[in-house]
């Protein structure tokens, strides 16, 4: 996906300080929507600036829905409410806010539709890179881990349960909508929570399909939803789950 180019240009293009509605809609680490309303610090014809209480990720892409003026668009001139795809460019601690809880966004506007990397995986991070050849610059979908190293990991995931890097033996079993098992293997949980892991698992399973996670060592014997596939670097398939009828009983974990 081509985007603007202020990116390259040192932002030449002024900035507009002034406050507009703005309404953010985005998607969780489960791809659970979500939605916040907020007001602009500042807009140009490539992206915006406002505060945001929920935590995201530096590369997130998020909706945004604001009466822009029309000098300032791209597309929908005469449509009363500008919808615009951005990614997340910076997120710095809001100065107003002693508690910490909130930060400060830079969005940059990609365009009316998001691209379908992101239809296929709405988890992807990306990270805007320039071709100075053609000057002009493009999203790339980037590693979560690469492209938020070195920063607080409360600056850009937000997580209901702490999660643990322990390996877990299970049994995997994929259901049918009748509760039939259909497929089943033995494999290992990483990255674990009460409220979710990552699944190393070569089972042939769809985004959203359900399953049986079984463990002897914790008596665990919850249904979970997949949420996400991918494949990691060491070449190995995972799924990333949620589970839907409980918690994992970890121990210790308040």
């Amino acid at each position: 996906m081509t985007i603007p180019t202020e990116h390259k240009d040192n932002r030449r293009v002024r900035r507009v300080e002034i406050s507009l509605p703005v309404k953010i809609y985005g998607k969780d680490e489960t791809a659970a929507d979500w939605e916040e309303m907020s007001k602009t610090k500042d807009i140009s014809l490539f992206g915006a600036a406002f505060v945001l209480q929920r935590t995201v990720r530096r590369g997130q892409l998020l909706r945004l829905t604001l009466s822009m003026p029309q000098q300032m668009r791209s597309f929908d001139f005469a449509e009363p409410q500008y919808q615009v795809w951005g990614v997340v460019s910076s997120s710095k601690p809001n100065p107003e806010d002693s508690s910490g809880e909130s930060s400060v966004l830079g969005v940059a506007f990609i365009g009316k539709n998001p691209p379908e990397s992101y239809i296929e995986n709405p988890n992807q991070i990306y990270e805007v890179e320039v071709d100075e050849s053609e000057g002009t610059s493009y999203l790339k979908p980037v590693d979560d881990s690469i492209n938020n190293s070195g920063q607080k990991e409360r600056n850009f995931i937000e997580r209901r349960y702490s999660r643990f890097q322990i390996p877990v033996n299970i049994v995997v079993e994929l259901l049918d909508s009748d509760g039939g098992i259909t497929a089943s293997e033995s494999t290992v949980m990483e990255n674990v929570s009460q409220g979710g892991a990552s699944v190393f698992s070569s089972l042939n399973v769809n985004i959203g399909s359900t399953i049986q996670i079984k463990n002897d060592q914790y008596s665990a014997d919850l249904e979970a939803t997949v949420r996400n596939k991918r494949t990691g670097k060491d070449g190995i398939p995972r799924l990333h789950i949620e589970f839907t009828n409980g918690t994992f009983p970890l121990p210790d974990v308040d």
